[in-house]
């Protein structure tokens, strides 16, 4: 499931909290669960509620 985080521009991006997240479920997860950071933008995007994407 895509997580959103519009400041990240690289999954090393210190401050990558849907990542946190997504890898504290996916430890309860009973080795079925997987994550992957494949949803990453080129360069960091504008917020929704400012306008953004």
């Amino acid at each position: 499931m895509p997580i959103p985080n519009s400041h990240v521009i690289a999954s090393t991006t210190p401050g990558f909290k849907a990542l946190e997240l997504a890898e504290k479920i996916a430890a309860n997860g009973n080795g079925q669960l997987k994550v992957v950071s494949a949803l990453v933008f080129g360069e960091v995007q504008q917020k929704s509620r400012e306008g953004g994407p």
